[in-house]
């Protein structure tokens, strides 16, 4: 029964927003800011259920404070890991991306969240890689 109640909540888009925010109760260190900063990896796969959540919760009716801010955190943590990469300086790299990969990435995401935050997400025909958790749902 725990398993089917783990299913059902890998696919709501709240719990997936929560799991990605450290200082959520569901935080998991799995997800895709746990991967990232934590192995230095980007997670496609915990990548894609992101962005697929903030693309059902965009409009939600019930928009809260808690919702902007989590979504605010994740953006937040992930440019702070961009930036990092960046940095000769800097200790942390994203060990499984190519330079240029890393370029294209950077795009998506900040024009995804730009889009959450604006409330008018970008059309999907405009990325060259499909989210395959959003191929049926069209422009």
């Amino acid at each position: 029964m725990k398993k089917h109640r783990t299913e059902r909540l890998e696919m709501d888009p709240h719990f997936l927003i929560a799991r990605n925010v450290p200082w959520c109760d569901e935080y998991d260190y799995l997800s895709f800011t746990g991967r990232m900063h934590g192995r230095r990896k980007w997670s496609r796969k915990e990548y894609w259920k992101l962005e697929w959540a903030l693309y059902q919760l965009v409009d939600e009716e019930d928009f809260s404070q808690e919702l902007y801010w989590r979504a605010f955190k994740i953006f937040s943590i992930t440019q702070n890991s961009f930036t990092s990469h960046y940095d000769p300086r800097d200790l942390y790299k994203i060990r499984n991306l190519k330079r240029s990969e890393l370029y294209e990435i950077r795009q998506r995401f900040r024009s995804v969240f730009e889009g959450f935050f604006s409330g008018q997400m970008p059309s999907l025909k405009y990325y060259e890689e499909q989210n395959p958790l959003l191929i049926d749902q069209g422009d």
